[in-house]
């Protein structure tokens, strides 16, 4: 997998990016216009292991247990937990929390779709929604003004999130 060059880290309010899985394929793509700036590529069968990169750097998402919501973000070059979602997916809404202790709340925010959004202290730092297309599976995100004070974890939050919400989508896909 080959990380972006552009760091995610200095995107600015109102900055719109795209991930894109296209027909069948499991892999997705992060664009800023048509520039590639993060990939995501499922690992194993099952796909319960992610690999994704940006220019920032490249982490590892695995599920932890078939029934589990609990993912933890491993940076790769490392092999060092980088962060985690806990609990709630059933309710619509969990925590993404660093070893450091950061923590972002990962939330359902409409209730007949699926659009999510990273809050920190109830102020929205990303926004994803997904768009309608043929064979391809599109995630619009929209950095919002709550980015500011989360330079650093745009990566991971916008990598995990595009993650997240793909995996939600395929499991709706699936049941229907």
């Amino acid at each position: 997998m080959a990380p972006g060059v552009r760091s995610l880290r200095g995107l600015g309010p109102g900055t719109e990016l795209e991930c894109v899985r296209a027909g069948f394929s499991k892999d997705a793509e992060v664009l800023l216009g048509t520039e590639v700036v993060g990939t995501l590529e499922p690992v194993g069968f099952f796909g319960m292991t992610m690999e994704v990169a940006s220019g920032d750097g490249s982490w590892t998402i695995a599920r932890r247990g078939w029934l589990s919501s609990t993912h933890i973000v491993t940076e790769r070059a490392r092999d060092v937990e980088a962060a985690r979602r806990e609990g709630g997916a059933w309710r619509g809404s969990s925590r993404i929390v660093f070893p450091d202790g950061r923590d972002y709340e990962w939330k359902k925010t409409r209730f007949w779709r699926m659009n999510y959004a990273v809050l920190k202290n109830g102020v929205p730092v990303l926004s994803f929604t997904p768009k309608r297309a043929w064979f391809t599976t599109r995630l619009m995100i929209t950095v919002e003004p709550g980015a500011r004070s989360a330079e650093h974890d745009l990566p991971i939050l916008i990598l995990f999130g595009c993650h997240l919400l793909l995996a939600a989508i395929a499991a709706a896909q699936a049941a229907a």
